[in-house]
C-alpha cells in the first residue's frame, strides 16, 4: 500500500518525516520476505534439526534452507499440512485426501495413503504419523515401514501428540478425548 504513494520518476516528493516513519514501522522488525504476496500459504513447518523449512502453498509445496533460505526442492501438488520426519530426512505433505513422502535428498516422493490427509502431526519420538480420516475419524500410522495402526473414531482436528508420543489428544463433538497410541487396533 505504501508503495503507491511513493513518488515516481521526475516528480518532487511531497511525503514528510511522518512518512518514512509510518512505513518503518509498517515493515515491523527486520525480516525477509520468502514467499511473494499472491501466494495461498496452507501450511508452514521447520525440520526438527533446523536444517530446513517448508511452506506449503494452495498447489505447491517449497523446502528451503534454513540458513540462507536458499531453494532446496519444490513439490507440486494441493497442500493442507506439512510435518518433518523427526530425522530431517522427509516431508509428510497432506492435502485433504492423501499423505505423501518426499525424501529430501533426492527428491523421491511416495503416496503413504488415501485413506486420510490434512491436517498431519508427527509425534515426538518420530515413530507415528495422526492425519484426519474421512467420517470424523482421526487415523494413526506407523512411520517405518508404513503401516496403519490406529483409527479413532467420532474424532477430529485439532489433535496433538503427548510429549512422550504414547497418547493423542483429539477433538469430538463430545469434547476433547485421550486416546492411548499403543493398544488393541480398532481399525
Amino acid at each position: 500500500m505504501l508503495e503507491k504513494h511513493s513518488p515516481q520518476a521526475g516528480r518532487a516528493d511531497l511525503r514528510g518525516f511522518e512518512w518514512g516513519y509510518l512505513a518503518r514501522e509498517a515493515l515491523g522488525s527486520p525480516h525477509r520476505i520468502l514467499v511473494k504476496e499472491g501466494e495461498s500459504v496452507r501450511a508452514v513447518a521447520f525440520s526438527g534439526d533446523g536444517n530446513f523449512v517448508a511452506i506449503g502453498a494452495r498447489e505447491k509445496t517449497t523446502i528451503l534452507n534454513a540458513n540462507d533460505y536458499s531453494p532446496r526442492l519444490s513439490v507440486a501438488g494441493p497442500v493442507t499440512s506439512i510435518a518433518f520426519a523427526k530425522d530431517g530426512s522427509r516431508v509428510f505433505i497432506a492435502d485433504p485426501g492423501s499423505v505423501r513422502a518426499v525424501d529430501l535428498k533426492d527428491g523421491t516422493e511416495t503416496l503413504l495413503t488415501r485413506e486420510a490427509g490434512g491436517p498431519i502431526a508427527v509425534s515426538p519420538d518420530g515413530k507415528n504419523l495422526a492425519a484426519a480420516a474421512q467420517r470424523d475419524n482421526v487415523r494413526v500410522f506407523q512411520i517405518s515401514p508404513w503401516d496403519g495402526k490406529r483409527t479413532f473414531f467420532r474424532s477430529s482436528a485439532p489433535f496433538a501428540f503427548s510429549p512422550n508420543g504414547t497418547h493423542l489428544v483429539t477433538s469430538s463433538r463430545r469434547g476433547y478425548l485421550d486416546w492411548e497410541i499403543e493398544g488393541e487396533r480398532n481399525e
